[in-house]
């Protein structure tokens, strides 16, 4: 539908607290994955596909997540990064890095590891019209865990608590969002 794909905020101001001790020493998305850091990992998938800007949110450890990404030549993208000195949360980390963001982008929660075909969900997203497009799949646990509900035709209608709704839908922390959600 479109060649041209907008930038990526990955979000990476977190604590780490679940991760500890390892989170000690650096921020939860450089901690490694097999040998290499699970940031390093989203920004070359994210270029793979044609991403050229990419934002990232820090806090816990910020120091860490520069050392691995630099300013983004190495990876083949320009890499800014949005300080955060007291933690944002969910919608206030992406709204303070909107100056260094198009009006729509990716988001992508900095300690997740999916497989998402980005271009078909920003595709999905534009012709659509939504403002903003998750990234859902077949919930594995739906009574331990709520999820998202859904009409047939995709649309979210709700959110459920664990054991509320048996076809509740599974985010993977990937979105598209517009801007003007935040």
């Amino acid at each position: 539908m479109t060649n041209t794909l907008p930038p990526a905020l990955i979000l990476a101001a977190g604590l780490g607290t679940r991760l500890r001790p390892l989170t000690y020493s650096r921020a939860k998305a450089a901690v490694p994955v097999a040998g290499i850091p699970l940031i390093r990992r989203q920004v070359t998938k994210l270029t793979a596909i044609g991403i050229r800007e990419v934002v990232v949110n820090l806090h816990h450890r910020p120091e860490t997540i520069a050392a691995v990404l630099g300013d983004g030549h190495a990876q083949g993208c320009q890499i800014r990064y949005s300080w955060e000195h007291e933690v944002l949360g969910s919608a206030g980390g992406p709204r303070h890095a909107l100056p260094l963001l198009d009006k729509q982008f990716f988001l992508v929660n900095g300690d997740t590891l999916a497989n998402v075909d980005l271009t078909s969900l920003w595709n999905t997203h534009v012709s659509c019209g939504a403002r903003v497009t998750l990234a859902v799949t077949t919930h594995p646990a739906p009574d331990r865990y709520g999820g998202i509900v859904a009409n047939t035709d995709g649309w979210a209608t709700g959110v459920a608590r664990a054991g509320e709704h048996r076809n509740a839908l599974h985010f993977v922390g990937v979105q598209v969002a517009h801007s003007d959600v935040f």
